[in-house]
């Protein structure tokens, strides 16, 4: 019920005139909604979207400041890749070489004296019996159109120890299996009982006759009787 506001008598629901004094009645007497009040709801330019603009600024000030600390850091121990000059880029690295031996006289004399060393005590093992040689090479010698130096010698050697890697290198010095004492003399640590085993040895390389054939080392006699050769 609605009470006019005339003379203050009350209104049936849906009357649009007050049935005593004919004052208009208000609409929401005779069934009309009231307006709607304003309220913070969720719609248009209301709470919401200010909230997802604030949630927004939240998550990228995080990240600023996340990789901010991680720059900071210089990208940690377990970081994948280092920051080199700012750029920002990883660092390429190169693998140590190998292959880079003495490039000059000097160096390959060093490399040659630093090699019979570390081979001497192999070498001793192989002691009055028979193994194949591969090279035989002293300064001055001339092979092939090839006057041999200490660099010569050391690629010489160096080219059969990259077939062989257990090849040894000798100072024909500590043998009297040699008559000169002034050679460097590759072998390859494949004994056997007769310098023939040797030279079929040979054979099944496919090296020449004259690049590979029996010699037995040995410490006492003389250098007589210590190679045979191949025909």
């Amino acid at each position: 019920m609605t009470t006019c506001a005339g003379c203050g008598s009350s209104a049936h629901p849906g009357a649009a005139y007050c049935a005593r004094c004919g004052t208009p009645l208000p609409p929401s007497a005779f069934g009309l909604p009231s307006p709607a009040r304003p309220c913070a709801s969720t719609s248009g330019t209301g709470v919401a979207p200010a909230l997802f603009t604030g949630i927004v600024m939240l998550v990228l000030v995080f990240f600023g400041v996340h990789l901010a600390s991680n720059a900071g850091r210089g990208g940690g121990a377990g970081s994948s890749t280092v920051e080199v000059g700012g750029s920002g880029r990883p660092p390429t690295y190169s693998a140590p070489s190998t292959g880079s031996g003495p490039v000059d006289e000097s160096s390959a004399r060093l490399a040659l004296d630093r090699q019979v060393a570390v081979d001497r005590p192999s070498a001793e093992r192989l002691v009055d019996s028979w193994v194949p040689q591969l090279s035989s090479k002293k300064l001055g010698l001339v092979v092939r159109g090839l006057t041999y130096d200490h660099l010569a010698v050391w690629r010489d050697h160096s080219a059969i120890r990259a077939r062989y890697p257990d090849a040894l290198l000798l100072w024909s010095a500590d043998f009297v299996s040699y008559d000169r004492d002034d050679f460097w003399v590759t072998v390859v640590p494949r004994t056997a009982a007769t310098g023939a085993q040797v030279n079929s040895w040979c054979d099944a390389q496919g090296i020449g006759a004259d690049d590979c054939y029996a010699k037995r080392l040995t410490h006492t006699g003389g250098s007589a009787g210590t190679t045979l050769l191949r025909g």
